[in-house]
């Protein structure tokens, strides 16, 4: 264990020292892979993924997820990885996000600019090159589409300073433009500690954390998609602060039991952006966050980057592009820090890694169920402020799942993540993925429990018989 903690602190002290030599040959220019000096519009992001999958299909491919915006927009998804299109590769995957706060911009564009980045530069950069052939890359410029038009378009300073999505309080509010509407929080949202500290329970306030758990479609699809892969690691941006925040995202979480390598990759991250690291909860308490979802689900090394600069929005070189690349004698950048934490993410070291042999084209799917628990919330109604009546979380059936092709030549690898999350890690808990082997037909051939720890690797010989 020794010695592959130390193999992995040199893969990251090696990684740096490449950033830096990449980093210090783009300072010259400063030019962001796309060539932009000014904000995206929405329209142009989905124009971006368009010419980067015409340009590269063998490399990226558009991700349509499982539900549209509240006003029935498309969330921009590209995914980037060497053949793309494999289904028999069983790589693990790291995802990006971007815009979940309306008026955020620089975040759309940081993710968007590193989407162009690793599509233009595989094959010409060796870290990137390496990389895109270990790990699938998702990335969501836009988690919030329609509050991003809302700010982005807007005339007025409320409306770019519009931060939550376009959900609608009542019937009333459904003929409102999004501007005038309640909205909810898509970072208060999510179903893992929902409707705990700093979240509100106010309509109309930034923090609202609406009506219940996941119940904006934005973030459904947000969840589907982390939950239908083999998650080992997610950076949510933001702005501003110019933080790389680690779990835990509030303070009712306690100690993660791997605060060490929580902490090590953070440090690495910051010290990459030259930005500071810090635990979430030292800030603020933040709970509802995709970031702890991914965390305590899938053990995903999942962290938040507020990047720097002097507001949500203003000069784009100084926003966006001097956060991208970094100062020209630093260490690379946020660029840098996405880096590191994509090669964390395809490091079997921090997952785990299934193998075996069964005959080609066979089907393997992967499944795991869980309860996921929102914060203490009133027994009488999710929106009751103050409670009339004792508190108590609330248990949601949740689950996580994934499938692969089997190769042709019957040799199977499959990168997972570990089957005790760490909440039941600390309770003393262990839980097993269900493996099942399926024909081309959908007939199964065979089911199995699997038990697989975090760095572990588990040969099950013949999969399928």
């Amino acid at each position: 264990m020794r010695c592959r903690l130390l193999l992995s602190l040199f893969a990251i002290a090696s990684l740096i020292f490449g950033l830096g030599t990449v980093a210090a040959a783009q300072a010259v220019t400063r030019s962001l892979p796309s060539g932009r000096t000014t904000f995206r519009h929405l329209a142009q992001y989905d124009a971006d993924i368009d010419e980067l999958v015409a340009a590269r299909p063998d490399l990226a491919r558009r991700i349509t997820l499982t539900a549209s915006s509240t006003e029935g927009r498309r969330i921009p998804v590209v995914e980037i990885s060497a053949g793309v299109d494999r289904r028999d590769d069983g790589r693990p995957t790291f995802i990006v996000t971007g815009l979940t706060h309306a008026r955020e911009w620089a975040s759309g564009e940081v993710a968007m600019e590193f989407a162009q980045d690793l599509a233009l530069r595989y094959g010409r950069d060796r870290t990137i090159t390496r990389l895109l052939r270990r790990v699938r890359i998702v990335v969501v410029p836009v988690v919030n589409p329609d509050g991003f038009v809302v700010s982005r378009d807007g005339l007025t300073a409320k409306a770019k300073a519009h931060r939550t999505n376009c959900a609608v309080a009542d019937a009333a509010e459904a003929a409102q433009p999004c501007a005038l509407r309640s909205g909810v929080d898509l970072n208060r949202n999510g179903g893992f500690a929902w409707g705990g500290a700093g979240a509100s329970a106010q309509l109309g306030s930034e923090l609202y954390r609406g009506p219940a758990p996941w119940s904006e479609p934005e973030s459904q699809a947000i969840h589907a998609l982390m939950a239908g892969r083999q998650l080992t690691g997610m950076v949510a941006l933001h702005s501003f602060g110019g933080q790389v925040l680690r779990q835990p995202g509030f303070r009712g979480f306690g100690t993660l039991p791997d605060e060490r390598r929580q902490a090590r990759l953070g440090r690495a991250m910051a010290a990459a952006a030259g930005y500071s690291s810090e635990r979430a909860d030292a800030l603020y308490d933040a709970t509802g966050a995709q970031e702890d979802w991914s965390y305590v689900a899938q053990d995903a090394l999942a962290y938040t980057i507020e990047l720097g600069g002097a507001g949500f929005q203003g000069a784009h070189t100084s926003l966006v592009t001097d956060q991208y690349f970094g100062h020209p004698r630093g260490g690379g950048g946020v660029r840098a820090a996405l880096l590191l934490a994509a090669s964390a993410a395809a490091d079997p070291a921090g997952h785990a890694v299934i193998s075996g042999i069964a005959p080609g084209v066979r089907i393997l799917k992967l499944e795991r169920s869980f309860v996921t628990q929102t914060s203490p919330v009133c027994t009488a109604g999710f929106t009751l402020d103050p409670c009339p009546s004792p508190m108590a979380p609330t248990s949601l059936a949740d689950g996580v799942h994934s499938e692969m092709v089997v190769p042709f030549n019957g040799i199977v690898r499959w990168d997972v993540a570990p089957s005790t999350g760490p909440q039941d890690e600390r309770a003393g808990r262990h839980t097993s993925w269900t493996l099942r082997c399926e024909a081309p037909e959908g007939f199964l051939l065979r089911e199995q429990t699997v038990t697989i720890a975090r760095g572990q690797r588990r040969n099950l010989g013949d999969l399928c018989r």
